[in-house]
């Protein structure tokens, strides 16, 4: 597959580590991203879900194994939460979903 490379959008807080762009610039559609708790796996994850949130028609899911895995404070809901809570991004608490202007 041909390398792409992903911008850091106004949705993405911060720009990504080396890792996390290599991870992001992957042209395949599935990618193996290992490593130790703290290494950025669940932004690049979390980068990655935001990337095209502007283009219409565009969705993105990220699965875990349970929902506590994406629920617990500091897991991915909680930091997409940070991320997003001051913008003009809207949380549907029901559908656990964030729609995008």
């Amino acid at each position: 597959m041909e390398a792409r490379r992903q911008a850091v959008t106004s949705w993405i807080p911060h720009r990504p580590t080396a890792k996390q762009q290599q991870f992001l610039d992957c042209g395949a559609r599935e990618a193996f991203y290992g490593g130790a708790a703290g290494g950025g796996k669940s932004d690049a994850l979390l980068m990655a879900a935001l990337a095209y949130v502007d283009h219409p028609g565009y969705a993105a899911i990220i699965f875990r194994r349970s929902f506590s895995d994406l629920s617990l404070p500091g897991a991915l809901m909680d930091r997409s939460h940070d991320w997003l809570g001051a913008t003009g991004a809207v949380w549907n608490a029901h559908e656990h979903a964030w729609s995008f202007p």
